[in-house]
């Protein structure tokens, strides 16, 4: 399907049911562009930032050395800076409503990892319920 890989400057939303693989694909991409060279961000509205750590880790995909070496960020936008693990992310947006506040740890981020790929897990978060 994507042969070639995923244009530089494209936008793809992936939208399916639960279950069907959209965070595996996203993690799949991340992963792929990492052992390229080129930095990345995940953005995670819907899980803890650790279970994502942990979940890219099911598929040996170790991206621990990838956030050392400054190439790859998680931006924790789910626990809002609550918690001992969220007090040790780097990138943390606590008012998820605030979006200037998302767009300021995002610049940040892409600035700080060279990122030219970013996967945002679950918009679905941001819509009013």
């Amino acid at each position: 399907m994507l042969y070639s890989g995923v244009p530089e400057g494209a936008l793809f939303l992936i939208s399916s049911g639960p279950d069907a693989g959209k965070s595996i694909l996203g993690k799949q991409f991340l992963f792929n562009v990492l052992t390229r060279g080129k930095g990345a961000v995940l953005v995670t509205l819907d899980e803890h930032s650790a279970a994502f750590r942990r979940s890219f880790r099911y598929f040996n995909w170790d991206v621990s050395m990838f956030e050392r070496d400054g190439k790859f960020a998680i931006i924790d936008a789910f626990t809002t800076g609550i918690g001992s693990v969220s007090q040790r992310e780097e990138y943390v947006v606590k008012y998820i409503d605030h979006i200037h506040e998302l767009i300021d740890v995002l610049r940040q981020a892409i600035k700080d990892t060279v990122a030219r790929r970013l996967t945002v897990g679950s918009v679905s978060t941001l819509y009013p319920q």
